[in-house]
């Protein structure tokens, strides 16, 4: 089992990938 600190911890890596995903592909179209 998980605990609620794993779940955080994760779900804060996920958000940070998928935030610098996001923002690297704005500077591309923005670059375009």
């Amino acid at each position: 089992r998980w605990s609620q600190e794993e779940y955080q911890q994760l779900f804060d890596m996920v958000n940070f990938d998928l935030q610098t995903r996001a923002s690297e592909e704005k500077d591309t179209k923005h670059g375009m």
